[in-house]
């Protein structure tokens, strides 16, 4: 899952910014395919999948 372009599933669940995290801590299996967990700046929680 390196260099793809990424989908903000759920915003920060801190500040609200919909950013894309600069790395991206866990891949898992979804039955939609992948969810990807990453930090906000503020160190929030930012859910993503390969777009």
């Amino acid at each position: 899952m390196s260099e793809r372009t990424l989908e903000v599933v759920r915003a920060c669940g801190r500040c609200g910014a919909a950013v894309q995290p600069g790395t991206v801590t866990s891949w898992h299996r979804t039955g939609d395919g992948f969810v990807g967990y990453g930090r906000c700046a503020c160190g929030g929680l930012v859910v993503v999948r390969p777009g």
